[in-house]
């Protein structure tokens, strides 16, 4: 792997760690294709997120809670 990309994944996954202790939840990171790069479900880590790669191509800013999903 190289040394960038291993920085960024550790960048990565301090801000999850860090985003899930403020709001007391899951958090997610995604490329601009839509996979899950980071996670606080180490289990999700390189799936698709269908969210993500449209928000991506609109160009729009999304979130999801309980009460959304």
């Amino acid at each position: 792997m190289a040394q960038s990309a291993l920085y960024n994944r550790n960048v990565f996954t301090s801000l999850v760690e860090e985003l899930s202790r403020l709001i007391d939840g899951e958090v997610i990171i995604t490329n601009e294709q839509g996979m899950i790069v980071a996670s606080t479900d180490r289990d999700r880590l390189g799936a698709f997120h269908e969210g993500a790669q449209l928000a991506m191509q609109k160009k729009e800013q999304t979130g999801y809670d309980e009460g959304n999903v």
